[in-house]
């Protein structure tokens, strides 16, 4: 886990040529600019959930005890999922700073007013304001959004890119790679400080389109130095170390692997090479089918599938959605096609086999109901 120190914030308010940022845990960061106090996805209950007995908990407390807050100016949000927008720290931030002004996509904005927020803006992508002397623009993510399982993507998601006279601060949001990077760097950039969230990533084959990882995140960074004109850029990394959302380990850093170029089962184990030189070895691989815990299951369920190489993870996600309502159960066949329609991708058939003893052996009901778990983001 984390080495906590106090944080280093000036309070009441930084001046206004002095830009400082504080990671508050998950997405939640308090950014200190043009003379501003703003959170960005503030979150400061026990758990990411619409219940505070059950869901996903808190690995450590916030980075910033809540009454030791400077006054706040701006909050500023990406989507309403519970790990972003956290309904009792809304209403305790609307309580306390009842002039705050509160920036939001599209469709979030009436939530936001009944838990007390007066001062909202609502945008869509590239929509543009102002808090003072600080310009935003609303900019695109790719994610989804929606707090109950019926109702799916009736409200915005976003980032925000945040220019004042001296410094320019990029905020992602929530999101997985997408190729708007480049012309958000383009548009908005150059820019001192990126945020950008590099968790909640495995399994790849489900969570790749809408959550990046840590090589996500380079690729990224590649493209916003299109618009970096020489200028060296800071990234701060979010989406991580706070909530088990999904199934990489609670402080896992997966950079991952290049293309394989061989996958075979050895002496019990699945042997990747990869065309890089590197290999993996997954260790008492034969044994997965009498495996007891389903979370060691998605961590090596999920490199079986390396043995394909995913072209378009976006794809197969549109694949595995279009056709049935989200998150209802498909077969493992149907997965399958699914990733190899939308990559063109191949399996190696001892892996296939691996796959289909497990569903033989009534593995992936387990499975389909632990997706349906880690799904909710």
């Amino acid at each position: 886990m984390f080495v906590r120190v106090a944080p280093h914030f000036i309070v009441p308010r930084a001046d206004p040529e002095i830009l400082t940022l504080t990671w508050v845990g998950h997405t939640s960061f308090l950014i200190q600019m043009a003379g501003l106090n703003i959170l960005i996805d503030p979150v400061w209950s026990e758990r990411a959930s619409p219940l505070q007995f059950l869901g996903p908990r808190r690995w450590v407390p916030p980075g910033v005890e809540f009454d030791r807050l400077p006054p706040i100016d701006a909050v500023i949000l990406s989507h309403d999922h519970y790990d972003h927008l956290d309904a009792p720290t809304i209403s305790r931030l609307a309580d306390r700073y009842p002039a705050a002004g509160w920036y939001s996509p599209l469709g979030t904005g009436d939530f936001l007013r009944r838990r007390g927020a007066r001062e909202v803006v609502e945008r869509d992508w590239w929509d543009e304001t102002t808090i003072e002397g600080l310009h935003l623009t609303c900019v695109p993510a790719q994610h989804f959004s929606g707090r109950t399982l019926g109702k799916r993507n009736g409200t915005l998601w976003c980032g925000w890119t945040l220019r004042s006279p001296i410094h320019t601060l990029l905020f992602a949001g929530d999101t997985g790679l997408h190729p708007e990077f480049t012309s958000i760097g383009a548009r908005c950039g150059p820019f001192d400080l990126a945020i950008l969230p590099i968790g909640a990533y495995e399994p790849r084959w489900f969570m790749g389109p809408v959550h990046m990882n840590p090589s996500d995140c380079l690729e990224a960074v590649a493209q916003l130095q299109t618009g970096q004109q020489g200028k060296p850029l800071i990234v701060a990394a979010a989406h991580w170390g706070t909530f088990k959302l999904t199934d990489e380990k609670p402080m896992a850093l997966n950079f991952g692997f290049g293309q394989i170029a061989k996958s075979q089962v050895k002496d019990g184990n699945l042997v990747l090479n990869f065309k890089d030189g590197a290999v993996l070895v997954l260790e008492g691989y034969s044994a997965l089918k009498d495996n007891k815990s389903i979370g060691l299951y998605f961590a090596k369920g999920d490199k079986i599938s390396l043995a394909a190489r995913i072209v378009s993870v976006a794809d197969v996600f549109d694949a595995l959605t279009s056709k049935r309502p989200y998150k209802t159960a498909w077969t493992i066949e149907e997965g399958m096609a699914a990733v190899i329609a939308g990559s063109g991708a191949q399996f190696d058939p001892e892996v296939v086999a691996i796959f289909q003893a497990l569903q033989a052996d009534g593995s992936i009901e387990r499975v389909r109901q632990e997706v349906a778990t880690a799904a909710l983001d």
